[in-house]
């Protein structure tokens, strides 16, 4: 894994992409940039207050890596819809409103 992907602003940019791509996708609002998420990523997540672990086995998803977790589902990337938060968390909230 490349080092850039370890920092904040390398690991906002590759979650940008991806959350780019799914709201053009699915047709959904977007205004998020890297610095905006960069800059959360440095606090921790926004429910927990744990830091992030940027790191990566390259086996799995880590638990405790940034996830962009949109409050409203029915709404899109935007700062006011969007938080970051660990991966585990956003995964079980996910699975939370499936059931």
């Amino acid at each position: 894994m490349n080092e850039y992907y370890r920092t904040p602003f390398g690991r906002a940019h590759s979650l940008l992409s991806t959350c780019r791509d799914r709201a053009k996708r699915k047709g959904l609002a977007f205004n998020l940039d890297a610095l905006w998420i960069a800059e959360r990523i440095e606090v921790g997540c926004a429910i927990t207050h744990l830091p992030f672990d940027l790191s990566d086995n390259g086996l799995s998803r880590n638990a405790y890596a940034p996830s962009l977790d949109r409050i409203n589902h029915e709404k899109g990337y935007t700062k006011k819809n969007t938080q970051i938060v660990l991966y585990s968390y956003d995964i079980n909230r996910i699975w939370e409103t499936r059931v």
